[in-house]
């Protein structure tokens, strides 16, 4: 659709101004100025500015009361935030009093932040997946977590696993925003650079997600009670962070019970089910494997299970875990639909979840 003339002239307005941050009052101002009339015509132009990267402004609560002229402004300072030595000391533990310092001002810099914009860009930085905040004043970037493993105990031997490989690059940036996003399950701050490990109280589980770079994988293992339900959580959380990079090509597999260290696609055991193939002979291998058991190992086992899956995923849309939560899911409330059994998949579910629109 065209625009009308008064938002072309709201848009060059705004590319005008020296200011790299306004006000919500000030953008409407310039709307006003310009012609736009009504609060829903300054927002859906709002959104399309955004959606054009001409100018930054979320919705959320917080956020919404600001408009970013120029993005650049917001990348400098994390950038700052990023690279400082006091953050890169401690290993990603960023106070929040400290950015007077960490933002200070310096020969050459494009961009001078004020006190007034520290907390609106920590919250940004939220948004973006990039930290999370701890207690005491902090946050965490859990991209300049230390490198090592830490050593814990955690029964492998017995535990559901699954494994996701990405077949040409694994952004490094999958693993840091997948710890921001359930950070809040983190246990007894078992985190890592490449990996994280979990505890679910609601669902009795306890998960270890370990990225191997070098390799293309994301590894997950999970133990307890409802430890496929967990599964699912995990799996959509990487499933969101996933779709999200244009071209990504990503195989979601399930391990072989008796040799963990090979996999078949989820994708392919679902073919054969539809097709009433029962038997799969995977590749370098000579045995042949029960596709409705492999299956099986990852479906939920009863109708309770799907709706307790469905009830939590809804819960992480409402805590800020998930947030492309669309249209298509409306129809697992609206209807009774079997959430086990011969007929479920995830991959239909997952895209029901994910699908665009709210």
């Amino acid at each position: 659709n065209e625009w009308p003339l008064s938002w072309f002239r709201a848009k060059a307005q705004l590319e005008q101004m020296n200011e790299p941050r306004i006000s919500y009052e000030a953008f409407e101002g310039v709307c006003r100025d310009a012609g736009v009339q009504g609060e829903v015509s300054r927002e859906v132009l709002g959104d399309f500015l955004h959606d054009l990267g001409i100018v930054i402004h979320f919705s959320d609560f917080g956020l919404d009361d600001n408009h970013v002229l120029d993005p650049k402004w917001v990348t400098g300072a994390v950038y700052k935030i990023i690279n400082a030595e006091s953050v890169a000391a401690g290993k990603g533990l960023l106070r929040l009093d400290a950015l007077k310092e960490v933002l200070r001002p310096e020969e050459g810099d494009a961009y001078k932040y004020r006190r007034v914009d520290h907390h609106y860009i920590i919250k940004l930085m939220k948004k973006f997946e990039l930290c999370y905040e701890l207690e005491g004043g902090e946050v965490l970037i859990p991209q300049l977590l230390a490198v090592p493993q830490p050593s814990f105990d955690f029964p492998y031997e017995g535990a559901l696993c699954f494994v996701l490989h990405y077949a040409d690059f694994l952004p490094p940036s999958v693993m840091p925003r997948f710890i921001v996003k359930r950070h809040q399950e983190i246990k007894d701050r078992l985190r890592w650079r490449t990996g994280v490990v979990l505890k679910h109280p609601q669902l009795e589980a306890t998960a270890v997600v370990r990225a191997d770079n070098e390799a293309r994988r994301i590894h997950i293992a999970v133990t307890g009670k409802e430890r496929k339900v967990y599964l699912a959580l995990i799996w959509l959380s990487l499933r969101e962070i996933n779709i999200g990079f244009e071209g990504l090509r990503v195989s979601e597999r399930v391990p072989l019970p008796d040799n963990p260290a090979v996999s078949v696609a989820y994708e392919t055991l679902l073919d054969y089910a539809e097709q009433g193939l029962e038997k799969i002979i995977p590749e370098n291998t000579k045995k042949a494997y029960s596709v409705r058991e492999l299956l099986n190992a990852v479906h939920p086992d009863s109708q309770s299970d799907g709706e307790n899956m469905l009830a939590l995923a809804r819960d992480d849309k409402e805590k800020g875990r998930l947030r492309k939560f669309g249209k298509g899911l409306n129809k697992y409330f609206d209807v009774e639909v079997n959430l086990f059994g011969v007929k479920f998949d995830y991959k239909t579910f997952f895209d029901d979840i994910l699908s665009k629109g709210e």
